[in-house]
Protein backbone atom coordinates (compact mmCIF):
# COMPACT_ATOMS: atom_id res chain seq x y z
CA UNK A 1 0.00 0.00 0.00
CA UNK A 2 2.53 2.44 -1.22
CA UNK A 3 1.70 6.08 -0.68
CA UNK A 4 -1.54 5.47 1.46
CA UNK A 5 -2.79 4.59 4.58
CA UNK A 6 -6.19 3.55 6.05
CA UNK A 7 -8.02 1.61 8.77
CA UNK A 8 -7.84 -2.27 7.77
CA UNK A 9 -10.10 -4.66 9.48
CA UNK A 10 -9.56 -8.49 10.36
CA UNK A 11 -11.34 -11.02 12.00
CA UNK A 12 -9.92 -13.69 14.25
CA UNK A 13 -10.23 -16.91 14.51
CA UNK A 14 -8.76 -19.58 16.98
CA UNK A 15 -8.21 -22.42 14.47
CA UNK A 16 -8.21 -22.14 10.66
CA UNK A 17 -11.13 -24.72 10.75
CA UNK A 18 -13.47 -21.57 12.08
CA UNK A 19 -12.22 -20.12 7.97
CA UNK A 20 -13.65 -22.94 5.77
CA UNK A 21 -16.79 -23.37 7.82
CA UNK A 22 -17.31 -19.77 7.93
CA UNK A 23 -16.86 -19.64 4.01
CA UNK A 24 -20.34 -20.92 3.97
CA UNK A 25 -22.02 -19.04 6.53
CA UNK A 26 -24.11 -16.06 5.20
CA UNK A 27 -24.66 -12.81 7.51
CA UNK A 28 -28.07 -14.19 9.23
CA UNK A 29 -25.99 -16.99 10.32
CA UNK A 30 -23.21 -15.45 11.67
CA UNK A 31 -25.45 -13.45 13.43
CA UNK A 32 -27.50 -16.05 15.17
CA UNK A 33 -24.08 -17.47 16.26
CA UNK A 34 -22.66 -14.57 17.87
CA UNK A 35 -25.84 -13.67 19.37
CA UNK A 36 -25.68 -17.14 21.45
CA UNK A 37 -21.84 -15.73 23.02
CA UNK A 38 -23.50 -12.29 23.45
CA UNK A 39 -20.93 -10.43 22.89
CA UNK A 40 -18.59 -9.12 20.22
CA UNK A 41 -14.77 -7.74 21.25
CA UNK A 42 -13.00 -5.42 19.22
CA UNK A 43 -9.77 -4.41 19.04
CA UNK A 44 -9.13 -1.15 17.64
CA UNK A 45 -6.31 1.81 17.26
CA UNK A 46 -7.08 4.66 19.32
CA UNK A 47 -9.17 5.86 21.79
CA UNK A 48 -13.48 4.43 21.92
CA UNK A 49 -14.92 7.46 20.97
CA UNK A 50 -13.55 6.95 17.21
CA UNK A 51 -15.60 3.60 17.25
CA UNK A 52 -18.35 4.87 19.45
CA UNK A 53 -20.60 5.22 15.93
CA UNK A 54 -20.08 1.88 14.56
CA UNK A 55 -20.62 0.37 17.80
CA UNK A 56 -23.77 1.46 18.55
CA UNK A 57 -24.94 0.97 14.71
CA UNK A 58 -23.80 -2.77 15.08
CA UNK A 59 -25.63 -3.17 18.30
CA UNK A 60 -28.56 -1.66 16.91
CA UNK A 61 -28.77 -3.79 13.77
CA UNK A 62 -27.80 -6.38 15.33
CA UNK A 63 -29.96 -6.86 18.80
CA UNK A 64 -28.40 -9.30 21.70
CA UNK A 65 -24.92 -8.90 21.24
CA UNK A 66 -23.32 -6.21 23.22
CA UNK A 67 -19.80 -4.73 21.55
CA UNK A 68 -17.17 -4.81 24.19
CA UNK A 69 -14.23 -2.49 23.13
CA UNK A 70 -10.12 -2.45 23.67
CA UNK A 71 -8.03 0.51 22.64
CA UNK A 72 -4.52 0.98 21.96
CA UNK A 73 -1.64 0.64 19.09
CA UNK A 74 -0.47 -2.36 16.72
CA UNK A 75 2.63 -2.12 19.20
CA UNK A 76 0.56 -3.16 22.48
CA UNK A 77 -2.60 -5.09 21.29
CA UNK A 78 -0.59 -7.40 18.84
CA UNK A 79 1.37 -8.68 21.24
CA UNK A 80 -1.73 -9.33 23.35
CA UNK A 81 -3.59 -11.07 20.60
CA UNK A 82 -0.37 -13.53 19.95
CA UNK A 83 -0.70 -14.54 23.10
CA UNK A 84 -4.20 -15.10 22.98
CA UNK A 85 -3.51 -17.22 19.79
CA UNK A 86 -0.47 -19.05 21.26
CA UNK A 87 -2.70 -20.42 24.30
CA UNK A 88 -5.61 -20.82 22.36
CA UNK A 89 -8.05 -18.55 24.08
CA UNK A 90 -8.44 -15.79 21.55
CA UNK A 91 -10.74 -13.03 23.65
CA UNK A 92 -11.02 -10.56 20.70
CA UNK A 93 -12.91 -11.12 17.79
CA UNK A 94 -12.26 -8.33 15.07
CA UNK A 95 -9.53 -6.17 14.88
CA UNK A 96 -8.90 -2.37 13.36
CA UNK A 97 -5.88 -0.97 13.08
CA UNK A 98 -3.35 0.56 10.45
CA UNK A 99 -0.64 -1.69 10.95
CA UNK A 100 -0.71 -3.95 7.76
CA UNK A 101 1.65 -6.23 8.23
CA UNK A 102 -0.08 -7.90 11.63
CA UNK A 103 -2.66 -8.45 8.95
CA UNK A 104 -0.26 -10.47 6.27
CA UNK A 105 0.88 -12.11 9.38
CA UNK A 106 -2.08 -13.40 10.51
CA UNK A 107 -3.64 -14.72 6.85
CA UNK A 108 0.04 -16.42 6.72
CA UNK A 109 -0.80 -18.45 10.15
CA UNK A 110 -4.04 -19.32 9.36
CA UNK A 111 -5.94 -17.16 12.47
CA UNK A 112 -7.98 -14.86 10.10
CA UNK A 113 -11.62 -15.70 9.50
CA UNK A 114 -12.17 -15.00 5.79
CA UNK A 115 -15.58 -12.89 5.66
CA UNK A 116 -16.43 -11.27 2.08
CA UNK A 117 -20.34 -9.11 2.40
CA UNK A 118 -22.26 -8.73 -0.09
CA UNK A 119 -20.44 -5.34 -0.71
CA UNK A 120 -16.85 -7.40 -1.10
CA UNK A 121 -16.72 -7.00 -5.03
CA UNK A 122 -17.05 -2.92 -4.69
CA UNK A 123 -14.17 -2.20 -2.41
CA UNK A 124 -10.77 -1.71 -4.96
CA UNK A 125 -8.66 -4.67 -5.07
CA UNK A 126 -5.62 -2.84 -4.38
CA UNK A 127 -6.95 -2.17 -1.05
CA UNK A 128 -8.67 -5.65 0.00
CA UNK A 129 -7.19 -9.36 0.53
CA UNK A 130 -8.72 -11.52 -2.36
CA UNK A 131 -9.92 -14.06 0.20
CA UNK A 132 -11.59 -11.78 2.77
CA UNK A 133 -9.28 -12.58 4.84
CA UNK A 134 -9.02 -8.50 5.93
CA UNK A 135 -10.04 -5.42 4.30
CA UNK A 136 -10.36 -1.57 4.76
CA UNK A 137 -12.68 0.84 6.45
CA UNK A 138 -11.31 3.35 4.84
CA UNK A 139 -8.51 4.78 3.14
CA UNK A 140 -6.32 7.82 2.82
CA UNK A 141 -3.82 9.77 1.00
CA UNK A 142 -0.68 10.36 3.33
CA UNK A 143 1.39 12.49 1.43
CA UNK A 144 5.24 13.38 2.22
CA UNK A 145 5.75 17.24 2.52
CA UNK A 146 8.97 19.34 3.22
CA UNK A 147 9.83 22.93 2.84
Amino acid sequence: MRGAGGWLAATLAPTSAWTTAARADELDSLHARARAEGQLSIYGGGPERLYRPWIDEFEQRFPGIRVSFTGGYAGTLTPRIDRQLAAGQLECDFVTFQAVQEFIRWKKEGVLLAVKGPEFNQIDARFRDPEGAYTPVGVFAIAPAYN
